[in-house]
């Protein structure tokens, strides 16, 4: 598209412009370069040059790019093309109407032109460029005539200005992010002919309320709808295969989704994640795939939990025979304060309480073996987490986030903690690590603004980049292995502040090895539980350092700081 014949390379000036040949056989030319200073220009139909006569079929490439004082433009009515960026960045020009004799567009051919209002487009043209009009801020309306069956990606993307759009019954494709950012689109109606939303397509379109979804329609996109804030209802047509990842994530104002097709065979991770006022799921009796449950949407066969209303109750008992928690089933779920999970869950997905800001206890069953990636991030409120005794990985970000939570016993089944695993816990005053895990990677434990105690387990070699970064309360460091960790990773004022406790027969060690030379204060532990033999003595009062009983034995207790008989006694 747009090439000159192979033989074809002669430019030459003439007039306002500058001209290449595209084919001598046929005397055809393109403009590539305005040549004057005019703000307004015509495009000949025909320029003659060396006693021949030529037709002006196209606009070259970048032929008028950056002109940012031409303020109109018109076009003769044999132009065929108009090439890439051929008008890119023209800020001055306000209105176009391109003649009914084009049939190409160029990808970007008027994208960036950020004061263009007015816009007419040829009915010949089968495909809207790639960024044809894209950041084209000024546009305010779109009709795009019949006979057009493509709109190819981020065509009108960042038209921040455009609020009526006009679709042909002819089209059948549409890129990923057409209309994207076009954050003043208040409605649209998509034709019968459209069988996919593709990727993006409306996203952060903050104020569209109506979209008419055509029967016949069969995929949404991933990221179709998101951050749609003013969408409230949508009714999913007969015929929808499928429904993509995040599709319509943080639609906050959504609020149904009609019945589900009995047609859907598939739907994607936090499809409908943060939309914080959807209060049920309705499905087709029909449907072969999806099933609800009180309103909870589920697999056909009742062991996946898929998907759980945002606005729904505020405690949720998840049935018996429910095996798996989909990965972000609960994301948004602002009401949710309590659940209960049953005997025999195999797993819970990752992501799957994220930003459920009212959760204040969950307890994981035994069986569980992953707290998975980002599983209770941002879980604001929650003050109580039980782990059960078969967890073995915590991943990254599992537990970031969760701002309220004091303390937590990691089991000591537990091996692998990743990064990013408690980041930003800020309430978090102590923790153990067991001593299974040999590596506390990048951050984390970072940003736990109050915690004062760590013990770090005797199988730990490696500390990653600011493992305990931003921790600055840190009172007391105890590191059980005899051989330093290598690794930087702790604040400045722990270094200041911070006892560090070290094995009696490592302290030299410590002294001077980097990442733990630095503690101006480094201790042997001085006080364990070898030597107290709590059978032949009056039964202890035993407690956590949060002045909770814990037992009245020494018998079982697992690595850690317990206060007995008023002494504070390091658990080895």
């Amino acid at each position: 598209m747009f090439c000159a014949s192979a033989n074809a390379d002669t430019t030459f000036k003439e007039g306002d412009f500058r001209y290449k040949v595209v084919s001598d056989e046929d005397m055809t030319v393109e403009v590539t370069q305005l040549l004057t200073s005019d703000t307004e220009i015509t495009i000949p139909q025909q320029v003659g040059h060396s006693e021949k006569n030529y037709k002006v079929v196209g606009i070259g490439l970048n032929a008028f790019k950056g002109n940012t004082a031409l303020t109109a433009v018109t076009f003769n009515d044999g132009l065929t093309y108009i090439s890439e960026n051929a008008f890119s960045g023209c800020k001055g020009l306000t209105k176009i109407v391109i003649p009914s004799s084009v049939t190409d567009y160029g990808r970007t051919c008027f994208a960036d032109c950020s004061t263009l209002s007015d816009v007419t487009l040829s009915p010949n043209a089968k495909s809207l460029s790639l960024g044809m009009f894209s950041s084209a801020i000024a546009l305010t309306e779109i009709v795009i005539p019949e006979g057009v069956t493509e709109i190819q990606q981020q065509a009108f993307w960042g038209c921040t200005s455009l609020t009526d759009v006009t679709l042909p019954s002819t089209l059948t494709t549409c890129g990923l992010a057409c209309f994207e950012f076009c954050g003043t689109l208040e409605k649209i109606a998509l034709p019968a002919s459209l069988k996919s939303i593709p990727k993006e397509m409306f996203a952060m379109c903050y104020k569209l309320e109506n979209v008419a979804l055509p029967e016949g329609l069969e995929e949404i996109g991933d990221y179709a709808f998101e951050l749609c804030y003013s969408l409230d209802n949508i009714s999913l047509p007969y015929g929808l295969k499928s429904i993509g990842a995040s599709a319509f994530i943080a639609d906050t104002c959504l609020t149904t989704l009609g019945t589900i097709p009995e047609s859907l065979e598939t739907i994607g991770e936090r499809a409908f994640g943060s939309t914080y006022h959807m209060t049920s799921y309705h499905v087709d009796a029909n449907n072969p795939h999806f099933t609800d449950v009180d309103g909870v949407l589920y697999d056909k066969y009742f062991t996946t939990l898929v998907a759980y209303p945002n606005a729904g109750r505020s405690e949720y008992v998840v049935p018996n025979g429910t095996l798996h928690i989909a990965p972000s089933a609960f994301y948004g779920a602002n009401r949710l304060k309590e659940i209960t999970f049953p005997e025999g869950l195999q797993d819970i997905g990752s992501w799957a309480f994220w930003s459920a800001r009212s959760l204040q206890k969950i307890e994981i069953p035994e069986g569980i073996t992953t707290v998975t990636e980002g599983m209770l991030r941002d879980c604001t409120a929650l003050t109580e987490i039980i782990l059960p005794s078969t967890l073995t990985t915590i991943e990254s970000q599992g537990l970031s986030g969760c701002a309220a939570i004091e303390h937590i016993d990691i089991p000591e089944s537990v091996s692998t903690i990743d990064q990013l695993a408690f980041n930003c816990c800020l309430e978090l005053r102590d923790v153990v690590i067991p001593d299974n895990v040999t590596e506390l990677p990048l951050m984390s434990f970072n940003g736990c603004k109050k915690l004062e105690r760590v013990v770090i387990g005797r199988r730990v070699n490696s500390l990653g980049v600011l493992a305990f970064g931003n921790d600055e309360a840190l009172l007391e460091v105890h590191a059980l292995n005899p051989t330093p960790a290598t690794g930087a990773a702790f604040h400045a004022n722990a270094y200041e502040n911070a006892t560090l406790f070290v094995p009696e027969e490592s302290k030299e060690l410590y002294e001077t090895a980097a990442g733990w030379k630095d503690f101006k204060h480094i201790n042997t532990e001085v006080s364990g539980i070898n030597g107290l033999n709590a059978d032949n003595e009056e039964p202890h009062a035993i407690y956590n350092l949060h002045g909770q009983i814990t037992g009245k034995t020494t018998k079982n207790l697992r690595t850690g700081i317990y206060v007995i008989n008023g002494k504070k006694i390091f658990v080895k």
